[in-house]
């Protein structure tokens, strides 16, 4: 069976879009920011089993806010 070897999770690469950096951070808040980053840094690393109750319990969030 396969699995995630942690130190790839760990010092791996997450790629970001230039189109995220030029269009988009300049009016997105925080929060928002925090909810993409950490949702492509999912989707990069491959989680299944992932939704929106898993990602603001990561990040500290209300599940509203990460709506």
């Amino acid at each position: 069976m396969f699995r995630l070897d942690e130190q790839a999770r760990l010092f791996g690469v997450t790629p970001l879009e230039n189109l995220f950096i030029t269009e988009y951070l300049p009016s997105a808040d925080g929060e928002k920011i925090k909810v993409y980053l950490y949702g492509l840094y999912q989707s990069y690393l491959g989680g299944t089993g992932f939704g929106v109750r898993e990602m603001a319990n990561e990040l500290n969030m209300e599940e509203g806010q990460v709506l």
